[in-house]
């Protein structure tokens, strides 16, 4: 997700029942935040790819996912849930 240049980001923090929600706000771009699909770096290199690797790890990480977008720009959420107690 790449914003516009120049344009403000801003981060939530929500407490939900069973774990937290984040919001990350921005001034919009002119594509939807999307999964890109991963590209295995050439054998013994390593990947050096300079984007595309922050909506991997929020799919990895979190419970759920997902973007709303309006005039002023786009909301990208995920929720963490809490650690179960052993």
């Amino acid at each position: 997700m790449r914003g516009r240049d120049g344009g403000a980001i801003t981060v939530n923090l929500i407490a939900i029942p069973g774990g937290i929600r984040a919001e990350v706000t921005d001034d919009g771009s002119e594509t939807v935040p999307a999964l890109r699909p991963t590209q295995p770096a050439e054998p013994g290199q390593p990947d050096l790819a300079e984007s595309g690797r922050g909506l991997q790890l929020v799919d990895m990480l979190s419970a759920r996912w997902g973007y709303s977008r309006d005039e002023p720009g786009t909301i990208t959420w995920f929720e963490l849930a809490t650690p179960a107690d052993d």
